[in-house]
């Protein structure tokens, strides 16, 4: 990804969900993660520990056994405002859909 393409994906990410994150040293980010089934071998939710340090609790999950539908995974993330943003990034670069918990708003 190109200086270029970085800078506008983290302005995006700033500009939607800014409102969403809360404040402080550690931001707190509740949202609902649908992992395709192509992904399902795939640790996408390994990555956001080990790549970008946040903590994940996930706090439901739906998957089933046999593959045959994506899983839908509901995560509280936990870290620094921009571990966040990269986490979303590379969450959207897979392909990954994304609806943010507004009830903690």
């Amino acid at each position: 990804m190109s200086p270029k393409d970085s800078a506008w994906l983290t302005n995006q990410w700033q500009e939607q969900f800014q409102q969403w994150i809360s404040l402080g040293q550690t931001s707190r980010l509740r949202l609902q993660l649908c992992v395709l089934k192509s992904y399902y071998e795939e640790p996408v939710i390994s990555e956001l520990v080990s790549r970008y340090g946040l903590t994940v609790n996930i706090t439901s999950a739906r998957l089933q056994p046999d593959t045959e539908d994506d899983g839908w995974f509901d995560l509280d993330l936990w870290g620094r405002t921009k571990q966040l943003y990269s986490s979303l990034s590379y969450l959207e670069k897979l392909g990954l859909s994304i609806w943010l918990d507004l009830s903690s708003v």
